[in-house]
């Protein structure tokens, strides 16, 4: 995620990435000078397991970094997954990014960001300094965010539909 921008939160329940995704996440995190002396080692051991966040940090030049109980060191983004995608086919599940979209109305500096559905109707607006950077890294964690969490996340109710009762 683009600096100072996490896309979980902590008090969150999430799953690790699988093996592979672990296993090349490490040999490049190794080469990021620095930020192989916080990382957690040999994470590919952890894939697929289920871990709370309780401590969301931020590392040199905004990198998010997780703590997980339960095990030591520091996590990346990259290497957490929203547990809530796993869970069913129902619309609440799916992914953010097939639900919202983010747009600043500056190309730099403050300005306002707005959080549209697909029918470009307004779920959230916010005034932040650096509008198009965060629009930019609320359209990445729609990407990695079940609908749900990403609403809770930027604090919005989203619209659902109510199931026809027999």
């Amino acid at each position: 995620m683009p600096s100072e921008h996490p896309a979980f939160s902590a008090g969150e329940f999430i799953i690790l990435a699988d093996k592979n995704t672990l296993e090349e996440l490490e040999n490049k995190c190794s080469k990021v000078f620095l930020l192989c002396d916080v990382l957690a080692t040999h994470i590919a051991s952890h894939a697929g397991q289920r871990f709370f966040i309780k401590k969301v940090s931020m590392f040199h030049m905004g990198i998010p970094l997780y703590e997980l109980e339960g095990i030591p060191h520091h996590w990346v983004e990259e290497s957490i997954l929203d547990l809530s995608l796993h869970y069913s086919e129902h619309e609440i599940y799916s992914r953010a990014s097939d639900h919202y979209h983010a747009k600043a109305n500056v190309k730099s500096g403050r300005g306002l960001v707005q959080i549209l559905d697909t029918k470009n109707q307004i779920c959230c607006s916010l005034i932040k300094d650096h509008a198009a950077q965060t629009a930019n890294s609320i359209n990445e964690v729609a990407q990695i965010r079940s609908k749900m969490n990403f609403e809770t996340r930027y604090g919005f109710d989203g619209e659902y539909s109510i199931p026809e009762q027999s």
